[in-house]
């Protein structure tokens, strides 16, 4: 028979549905030569500046131990074992939960 059509799903009116966010993982060596695995969100290339800047401090905080604001890491880049660290980012840092949750939510709506 014939092929099924694709449907589109929308959002609203003439509004696709976003791309979904996905996560990344990838291996790197600790100063102490320690391996670890880093798992995030990953950046999209629909995502607005504000949100890729986030994700990546994000990503520097975890693997290098500090963001470009300021925020450090207690423990230093992630060390083994630990799954997640909740470390407060400044208050303009596109990495602060506040500011990447709102930043998402607002590329998503677009």
């Amino acid at each position: 028979m014939g092929e099924k059509k694709r449907k589109s799903h929308r959002t609203g009116p003439g509004r696709q549905r976003p791309t979904p966010r996905g996560i990344e993982m990838f291996p790197y060596t600790l100063p102490d030569g320690r391996r670890v695995l880093y798992i995030g969100d990953a950046v999209r290339e629909c995502d607005p500046p504000a949100v890729r800047e986030g994700i990546v401090r994000r990503r520097l905080l975890a693997t290098r131990g500090q963001c470009p604001c300021g925020a450090r890491s207690p423990f230093g880049p992630v060390p083994s074992g630990v799954t997640v660290q909740t470390i407060p980012h400044g208050h303009d840092c596109p990495a602060a939960e506040e500011n990447l949750t709102a930043a998402m939510r607002k590329a998503d709506r677009a």
